[in-house]
């Protein structure tokens, strides 16, 4: 009886141990995954704060009607009012629209706090462009293979451009 015992108590401690061991790797696994978007996250905010700095003028357009197949086209194809975006490298901006005339704004690239959180669903980085009137927009940065996408997302996520408004337009720096 002795015996078994102690080999029943040898055996508790033995799974014990082995059970709390387990358990520490999902924390080292989660903190590589928080350390990994961090990193990610520091590099995308620092790129896109040097590469944001220049005139970007609209080139291509997202477009799916009867009679054409969903595709990126020539903006010159169809209807879009804005000219041109300014970004200075003091924070400092201009919009030229073709019925508004130009805007002056100031900007501000920063983190997005739920990236980290959930880097599968939301954009690492967003821009806010407040216009002299006040009025701001909160912008979703993409910089894709074509160019710069300034997506309005209250989701705060990069929209796919099907999704119509400025996510379906595509600048390009002059």
């Amino acid at each position: 009886m002795k015996k078994s015992l102690s080999l029943f108590t040898i055996l508790c401690l033995f799974s014990c141990a082995f059970l709390s061991s387990c358990g520490g790797d999902d924390d080292n696994e989660e903190v590589d995954e928080t350390v990994k978007f961090q990193k990610i996250q520091e590099e995308t905010f620092q790129s896109y704060k040097s590469e944001i700095i220049g005139t970007w003028k609209p080139y291509q357009v997202w477009q799916s009607t009867a009679t054409k197949d969903a595709g990126w086209y020539p903006i010159s194809d169809i209807y879009w009012d804005v000219i041109y975006y300014k970004f200075n490298s003091d924070g400092t901006g201009e919009e030229e629209n073709k019925y508004k005339g130009k805007k002056t704004f100031t900007y501000e690239i920063y983190k997005n706090p739920d990236y980290i959180k959930y880097p599968t669903f939301y954009a690492p980085v967003l821009m806010k462009i407040t216009y002299s009137s006040e009025l701001y927009n909160n912008y979703v940065v993409d910089f894709g293979t074509k160019g710069l996408r300034l997506i309005t997302s209250i989701l705060k996520r990069v929209e796919a451009p099907s999704s119509g408004g400025n996510a379906a337009v595509v600048y390009k720096k002059e």
